[in-house]
């Protein structure tokens, strides 16, 4: 019965906020929030106590990345608000061992989905670089292993491309190389060069790349904003890979970074390397690119999706902020944000979860209410944000 109470309350939210005419979006803009506002803090505090209650039981507890998503949103929680007595959890020590294990197992990678490798090398980075030297070096030369010829990352024995997957990839490789891991600038490249090539004249992305081999757009289906984040978020993620953020950007060593014998020392010959392969990247295609990315997700009118709810809010984040780690701008309460955080206090359940409502509008995929929840976490604490502020030092224009 308290369950039912519970989904009756989050339906009932809903209902409010439809027929309010997509308040989240479009209305008076509320109370600015931020991941350390009170009413944030609660509902995050809320979503990790169902993350410790239920990810065992999780549809995706078989899958390495769907635990690598739970151990890094607890590692996110306990890094911001358990100051000087952080401690990593129980659930973040779970994730790394599982992601540990799998790399040292006989074909223990090979059978890994592309989702799976980019967020257990994110978690890995993220959490102790310098002690896993070995794993992340397994898990990018797997993910290396994988980039198909037309530069994507996709479905095995599939010659497609899968916008969805190939974020991931992108992700991974970027969290890689800020850890002293070598990635060839050509693998970058290249797989900007795809991405650029299969955005839908709209300025969004499909799922199954429909490449033209041209840069001269073509109809991708479907297209949904989950895809059109990931693959403009790719896009920014690929532009830092290669040195193209805005000038003044520069790299620190995070604590915990990986030792300075397994980073790769800077030669003439690599420098060559960067700046041919660079060659190979049309600037203005990818300046036009973004540009009509941007402008196709200024013209969302809400942050609520038909498909993917909280899987697009990550990608949300993760584009916005690489953004403005690329344009070297940083606003400090951005509308996307607060809209995010008013669109998740009316769908968090009372038991702390998120998940889908199972009818109506909304997603009937997301089904998994402990990766739902992970997702949801990660938005709300800024996580991609955090990684790179302890990555980079963003020079600011005054």
């Amino acid at each position: 019965m308290k369950l039912m109470a519970s989904r009756r309350t989050v339906m009932l939210r809903a209902l409010v906020w439809i027929t309010a005419g997509w308040g989240v979006w479009l209305g008076p803009a509320a109370t600015a929030a931020t991941p350390d506002s009170p009413e944030v803090r609660a509902m995050v505090e809320r979503g990790l106590q169902h993350l410790i209650s239920g990810w065992k039981s999780t549809t995706h507890a078989e899958r390495l990345g769907g635990v690598a998503l739970v151990g890094l949103a607890a590692y996110k929680y306990e890094k911001r608000f358990g100051g000087d007595q952080a401690v990593i959890s129980d659930l973040t020590l779970q994730a790394l061992k599982r992601v540990m294990t799998t790399a040292h197992e006989a074909n223990g990678l090979r059978y890994l989905d592309n989702y799976s490798l980019g967020i257990a090398l994110v978690l890995l980075t993220e959490v102790s670089p310098a002690e896993h030297t070995g794993e992340i070096g397994l898990l990018l030369e797997e993910l290396l292993q994988r980039q198909k010829p037309n530069g994507s990352w996709g479905y095995p024995g599939s010659p497609l491309g899968d916008t969805s997957q190939l974020q991931y990839a992108a992700f991974g490789l970027w969290a890689a190389k800020n850890s002293g891991c070598q990635v060839p600038p050509e693998v970058a490249v290249n797989l900007a060069n795809y991405v650029m090539r299969v955005q839908d004249p709209s300025g969004c992305w499909g799922y199954q790349g429909n490449d033209p081999g041209t840069f001269t757009r073509v109809t991708q289906a479907p297209t949904r904003p989950s895809l059109g984040v990931a693959g403009l978020g790719t896009l920014y993620v690929v532009s830092d890979l290669l040195g193209l953020s805005r000038p003044g950007v520069q790299r620190q060593a995070p604590k915990g970074s990986v030792p300075a014998v397994f980073q790769p020392v800077a030669s003439e010959s690599h420098g060559l390397r960067n700046r041919a392969s660079i060659a190979n990247l049309p600037m203005s295609t990818l300046k036009q690119a973004i540009s009509d990315g941007n402008a196709w997700f200024r013209s969302l009118p809400t942050l609520q999706t038909q498909t993917w709810q909280y899987y697009f809010l990550y990608g949300l984040e993760r584009y916005q902020s690489f953004r403005e780690l690329v344009e070297g701008t940083e606003e400090a309460e951005p509308r996307w944000y607060n809209d995010g955080v008013r669109l998740l206090q009316m769908l968090q359940r009372d038991t702390g979860q998120w998940d889908s409502l199972g009818s109506g509008a909304f997603a009937p995929q997301d089904t998994d209410s402990v990766v739902n929840t992970a997702f949801a976490m990660l938005f709300l604490l800024r996580s991609t944000r955090e990684t790179i502020e302890k990555v980079v030092e963003i020079g600011r224009a005054h």
